[in-house]
Protein backbone atom coordinates (compact mmCIF):
# COMPACT_ATOMS: atom_id res chain seq x y z
CA UNK A 1 0.00 0.00 0.00
CA UNK A 2 1.75 3.12 -1.25
CA UNK A 3 -0.71 6.01 -1.20
CA UNK A 4 -3.95 7.48 0.11
CA UNK A 5 -6.06 6.03 -2.72
CA UNK A 6 -4.81 2.52 -2.01
CA UNK A 7 -5.47 3.03 1.70
CA UNK A 8 -9.08 4.04 0.96
CA UNK A 9 -9.58 1.13 -1.43
CA UNK A 10 -8.20 -1.27 1.20
CA UNK A 11 -10.46 -0.07 4.02
CA UNK A 12 -13.53 -0.16 1.72
CA UNK A 13 -12.66 -3.72 0.68
CA UNK A 14 -12.26 -4.70 4.33
CA UNK A 15 -15.66 -3.25 5.23
CA UNK A 16 -17.39 -4.84 2.22
CA UNK A 17 -15.91 -8.22 3.09
CA UNK A 18 -17.34 -7.96 6.61
CA UNK A 19 -20.77 -7.00 5.27
CA UNK A 20 -20.73 -9.83 2.70
CA UNK A 21 -19.68 -12.46 5.23
CA UNK A 22 -21.69 -11.33 8.26
CA UNK A 23 -24.61 -9.38 6.80
CA UNK A 24 -23.84 -6.28 8.85
CA UNK A 25 -21.27 -4.75 11.16
CA UNK A 26 -23.27 -5.33 14.32
CA UNK A 27 -23.87 -8.95 13.29
CA UNK A 28 -20.11 -9.21 12.88
CA UNK A 29 -19.61 -7.75 16.37
CA UNK A 30 -21.72 -10.54 17.86
CA UNK A 31 -19.21 -13.05 16.53
CA UNK A 32 -16.09 -11.32 17.86
CA UNK A 33 -13.76 -13.71 19.57
CA UNK A 34 -13.92 -13.56 23.35
CA UNK A 35 -10.13 -13.33 23.20
CA UNK A 36 -10.12 -10.08 21.24
CA UNK A 37 -10.34 -6.84 23.20
CA UNK A 38 -13.47 -4.70 23.11
CA UNK A 39 -11.41 -1.62 23.96
CA UNK A 40 -11.06 1.07 21.30
CA UNK A 41 -7.65 1.36 19.61
CA UNK A 42 -5.28 3.89 21.13
CA UNK A 43 -1.75 5.16 20.74
CA UNK A 44 0.64 7.20 22.85
CA UNK A 45 -1.57 10.29 22.52
CA UNK A 46 -4.92 8.61 23.13
CA UNK A 47 -7.72 7.00 21.15
CA UNK A 48 -7.47 7.12 17.36
CA UNK A 49 -9.92 9.09 15.25
CA UNK A 50 -11.39 9.08 11.75
CA UNK A 51 -10.81 6.11 9.46
CA UNK A 52 -7.95 4.89 11.66
CA UNK A 53 -10.35 4.20 14.53
CA UNK A 54 -12.44 1.76 12.47
CA UNK A 55 -9.42 0.31 10.64
CA UNK A 56 -7.57 -0.63 13.83
CA UNK A 57 -10.70 -1.79 15.67
CA UNK A 58 -11.39 -4.15 12.77
CA UNK A 59 -7.82 -5.37 12.83
CA UNK A 60 -7.96 -6.07 16.58
CA UNK A 61 -10.90 -8.40 16.13
CA UNK A 62 -9.87 -9.98 12.85
CA UNK A 63 -6.45 -10.81 14.31
CA UNK A 64 -7.77 -11.59 17.81
CA UNK A 65 -5.50 -9.10 19.59
CA UNK A 66 -6.09 -8.78 23.33
CA UNK A 67 -4.37 -5.38 23.40
CA UNK A 68 -5.86 -2.14 22.08
CA UNK A 69 -2.50 -0.33 22.10
CA UNK A 70 -0.72 0.58 18.85
CA UNK A 71 2.73 2.05 18.20
CA UNK A 72 5.06 2.90 15.34
CA UNK A 73 8.37 1.08 14.94
CA UNK A 74 10.27 4.12 16.25
CA UNK A 75 8.00 4.41 19.30
CA UNK A 76 8.61 0.76 20.11
CA UNK A 77 12.37 1.28 19.84
CA UNK A 78 12.26 4.45 21.94
CA UNK A 79 10.49 2.54 24.70
CA UNK A 80 13.18 -0.14 24.62
CA UNK A 81 11.23 -2.80 22.80
CA UNK A 82 11.41 -4.72 19.54
CA UNK A 83 8.96 -5.98 16.95
CA UNK A 84 8.42 -9.72 17.23
CA UNK A 85 9.66 -11.87 14.35
CA UNK A 86 7.09 -12.40 11.63
CA UNK A 87 4.85 -9.54 12.79
CA UNK A 88 3.28 -7.45 10.04
CA UNK A 89 2.28 -3.86 10.74
CA UNK A 90 -0.97 -2.12 9.82
CA UNK A 91 -1.10 0.98 7.63
CA UNK A 92 -2.91 4.01 9.04
CA UNK A 93 -3.47 7.51 7.78
CA UNK A 94 -2.03 10.81 9.00
CA UNK A 95 -3.95 13.88 7.80
CA UNK A 96 -3.83 17.54 8.68
CA UNK A 97 -4.14 20.95 7.02
CA UNK A 98 -0.90 22.94 6.80
CA UNK A 99 -0.20 26.52 5.81
CA UNK A 100 2.36 27.13 3.07
CA UNK A 101 3.47 30.17 1.08
CA UNK A 102 2.54 30.71 -2.54
CA UNK A 103 5.14 30.40 -5.28
CA UNK A 104 5.13 34.11 -6.07
CA UNK A 105 6.27 37.41 -4.59
CA UNK A 106 3.16 37.96 -2.47
CA UNK A 107 2.97 37.39 1.26
CA UNK A 108 -0.19 35.33 0.89
CA UNK A 109 -0.30 31.74 2.04
CA UNK A 110 -2.49 28.78 1.17
CA UNK A 111 -3.91 25.95 3.25
CA UNK A 112 -3.10 22.54 1.82
CA UNK A 113 -3.79 19.02 3.06
CA UNK A 114 -0.85 16.97 4.28
CA UNK A 115 -1.59 13.25 3.86
CA UNK A 116 0.78 10.37 4.49
CA UNK A 117 0.64 6.74 5.54
CA UNK A 118 2.62 5.13 8.29
CA UNK A 119 2.77 1.70 9.89
CA UNK A 120 1.77 0.79 13.43
CA UNK A 121 2.04 -2.44 15.40
CA UNK A 122 -0.23 -3.83 18.09
CA UNK A 123 1.52 -4.09 21.44
CA UNK A 124 1.13 -7.88 21.27
CA UNK A 125 3.40 -7.79 18.21
CA UNK A 126 6.17 -6.21 20.31
CA UNK A 127 8.23 -7.15 23.36
CA UNK A 128 6.77 -4.23 25.37
CA UNK A 129 4.57 -4.47 28.43
CA UNK A 130 1.28 -2.56 28.70
CA UNK A 131 1.72 1.12 27.90
CA UNK A 132 0.72 4.23 29.76
CA UNK A 133 -1.49 5.94 27.20
CA UNK A 134 -3.41 9.20 27.24
CA UNK A 135 -7.13 8.87 27.77
CA UNK A 136 -8.70 11.44 25.45
CA UNK A 137 -12.35 10.47 25.98
CA UNK A 138 -14.52 9.95 29.00
CA UNK A 139 -14.47 6.24 29.75
CA UNK A 140 -17.44 4.11 30.79
CA UNK A 141 -20.07 6.82 30.55
CA UNK A 142 -23.44 5.09 31.08
CA UNK A 143 -25.77 5.54 28.11
CA UNK A 144 -28.38 7.21 30.33
CA UNK A 145 -25.82 9.84 31.37
CA UNK A 146 -24.86 10.42 27.73
CA UNK A 147 -28.50 10.98 26.81
CA UNK A 148 -28.99 13.29 29.79
CA UNK A 149 -25.87 15.35 29.08
CA UNK A 150 -26.72 15.94 25.44
CA UNK A 151 -30.42 16.44 26.27
CA UNK A 152 -31.47 13.82 23.72
CA UNK A 153 -35.24 13.42 23.57
CA UNK A 154 -36.30 9.77 23.27
CA UNK A 155 -39.98 8.79 22.93
CA UNK A 156 -41.25 5.21 23.14
CA UNK A 157 -44.18 4.10 20.99
CA UNK A 158 -44.97 2.14 17.84
CA UNK A 159 -42.89 -0.58 16.21
CA UNK A 160 -40.26 1.51 14.37
CA UNK A 161 -36.96 3.00 15.54
CA UNK A 162 -36.00 6.24 13.81
CA UNK A 163 -34.71 9.79 14.26
CA UNK A 164 -37.29 12.46 13.43
CA UNK A 165 -35.18 15.41 12.30
CA UNK A 166 -38.12 17.80 12.01
CA UNK A 167 -39.07 17.40 15.68
CA UNK A 168 -35.50 16.53 16.76
CA UNK A 169 -36.61 13.41 18.60
CA UNK A 170 -35.61 9.75 18.60
CA UNK A 171 -38.58 7.38 18.47
CA UNK A 172 -38.06 3.87 19.88
CA UNK A 173 -40.34 0.88 20.38
CA UNK A 174 -40.74 -0.12 24.02
CA UNK A 175 -37.88 -2.13 25.49
CA UNK A 176 -40.19 -5.11 26.02
CA UNK A 177 -40.63 -5.53 22.24
CA UNK A 178 -36.93 -6.28 21.69
CA UNK A 179 -35.44 -9.76 21.95
CA UNK A 180 -33.11 -8.54 24.71
CA UNK A 181 -31.76 -5.37 26.32
CA UNK A 182 -28.61 -5.35 24.16
CA UNK A 183 -30.65 -5.27 20.95
CA UNK A 184 -32.56 -2.28 22.31
CA UNK A 185 -29.41 -0.37 23.20
CA UNK A 186 -27.55 -1.01 19.94
CA UNK A 187 -30.62 0.18 18.03
CA UNK A 188 -30.78 3.27 20.26
CA UNK A 189 -27.07 3.97 19.67
CA UNK A 190 -27.66 3.79 15.92
CA UNK A 191 -30.35 6.47 16.22
CA UNK A 192 -28.19 8.59 18.51
CA UNK A 193 -25.53 8.70 15.78
CA UNK A 194 -28.19 9.98 13.35
CA UNK A 195 -29.22 12.56 15.97
CA UNK A 196 -25.64 13.84 16.25
CA UNK A 197 -25.62 14.90 12.59
CA UNK A 198 -28.33 17.56 12.82
CA UNK A 199 -27.70 21.14 11.67
CA UNK A 200 -27.22 22.50 15.19
CA UNK A 201 -24.72 19.78 16.10
CA UNK A 202 -22.24 18.27 13.62
CA UNK A 203 -24.26 19.41 10.58
CA UNK A 204 -23.52 16.23 8.59
CA UNK A 205 -24.27 16.58 4.88
CA UNK A 206 -25.53 13.01 4.52
CA UNK A 207 -28.21 13.59 7.17
CA UNK A 208 -29.23 16.91 5.62
CA UNK A 209 -29.80 15.19 2.26
CA UNK A 210 -31.25 12.00 3.77
CA UNK A 211 -34.74 12.51 2.36
CA UNK A 212 -33.71 13.82 -1.06
CA UNK A 213 -30.83 11.58 -2.18
CA UNK A 214 -30.69 7.78 -2.15
CA UNK A 215 -26.90 7.91 -2.13
CA UNK A 216 -26.75 10.28 0.83
CA UNK A 217 -29.35 8.21 2.65
CA UNK A 218 -27.24 5.10 2.16
CA UNK A 219 -24.11 6.97 3.28
CA UNK A 220 -25.87 8.26 6.40
CA UNK A 221 -27.06 4.74 7.27
CA UNK A 222 -23.47 3.54 6.98
CA UNK A 223 -22.35 6.40 9.26
CA UNK A 224 -24.93 5.30 11.83
CA UNK A 225 -24.01 1.63 11.61
CA UNK A 226 -20.27 2.25 12.00
CA UNK A 227 -20.90 4.83 14.70
CA UNK A 228 -23.08 2.40 16.63
CA UNK A 229 -20.31 -0.22 16.42
CA UNK A 230 -17.83 2.27 17.94
CA UNK A 231 -20.28 3.26 20.67
CA UNK A 232 -21.20 -0.37 21.37
CA UNK A 233 -17.50 -1.18 21.78
CA UNK A 234 -17.13 1.77 24.14
CA UNK A 235 -20.10 0.70 26.25
CA UNK A 236 -19.18 -2.99 25.93
CA UNK A 237 -22.54 -3.89 24.38
CA UNK A 238 -22.86 -6.63 21.78
CA UNK A 239 -26.22 -6.73 20.05
CA UNK A 240 -28.09 -6.45 16.73
CA UNK A 241 -30.25 -3.77 15.14
CA UNK A 242 -33.92 -4.62 15.54
CA UNK A 243 -37.16 -2.92 14.50
CA UNK A 244 -35.19 -0.66 12.21
CA UNK A 245 -37.35 -0.25 9.13
CA UNK A 246 -35.36 2.65 7.66
CA UNK A 247 -32.12 0.69 7.25
CA UNK A 248 -31.10 0.28 3.58
CA UNK A 249 -29.98 -3.30 2.98
CA UNK A 250 -28.58 -2.63 -0.50
CA UNK A 251 -26.51 0.50 0.32
CA UNK A 252 -23.42 -1.14 -1.19
CA UNK A 253 -24.87 -0.82 -4.68
CA UNK A 254 -25.13 2.95 -4.32
CA UNK A 255 -21.93 3.99 -2.59
CA UNK A 256 -18.59 4.84 -4.17
CA UNK A 257 -15.22 4.51 -2.43
CA UNK A 258 -15.44 8.21 -1.61
CA UNK A 259 -18.89 7.78 -0.05
CA UNK A 260 -17.67 4.89 2.11
CA UNK A 261 -14.50 6.61 3.31
CA UNK A 262 -16.52 9.74 4.03
CA UNK A 263 -18.96 7.66 6.08
CA UNK A 264 -16.16 6.01 8.06
CA UNK A 265 -14.60 9.39 8.86
CA UNK A 266 -17.98 10.88 9.77
CA UNK A 267 -18.76 7.95 12.09
CA UNK A 268 -15.49 8.48 13.93
CA UNK A 269 -16.25 12.19 14.25
CA UNK A 270 -19.74 11.47 15.59
CA UNK A 271 -18.34 9.02 18.14
CA UNK A 272 -15.78 11.49 19.47
CA UNK A 273 -18.35 14.30 19.53
CA UNK A 274 -20.80 12.21 21.53
CA UNK A 275 -18.30 10.78 24.01
CA UNK A 276 -15.90 13.72 24.22
CA UNK A 277 -18.42 15.99 25.83
CA UNK A 278 -15.81 18.74 26.12
CA UNK A 279 -14.55 18.39 22.53
CA UNK A 280 -15.38 20.99 19.90
CA UNK A 281 -16.55 19.77 16.53
CA UNK A 282 -14.18 21.04 13.83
Amino acid sequence: MKNYHEFCADIVKQLFNIIDEKGGLLSWCKEWSSQATLALPQGINGIYSGMNLFKLLSCQHIEGFTSSEWLTYLQVQKLGGNIRKGARGTKILFYKLVESSKNDDSDDSVIQPCVRLYTVFNREQTTLDTLEVAQSINQNIPIANLISHHKIVVEHYGSRAYYNAQDDVIVMPNLSTFSNDKAYYTTLLHEIVHWSGSANRIARGSLKQYATSKIMRAEEELVAEIGSVLLAAHFEIVGNLENHASYISDWKKLLSTQNVTSAISAAGKAFHWLININQKVA
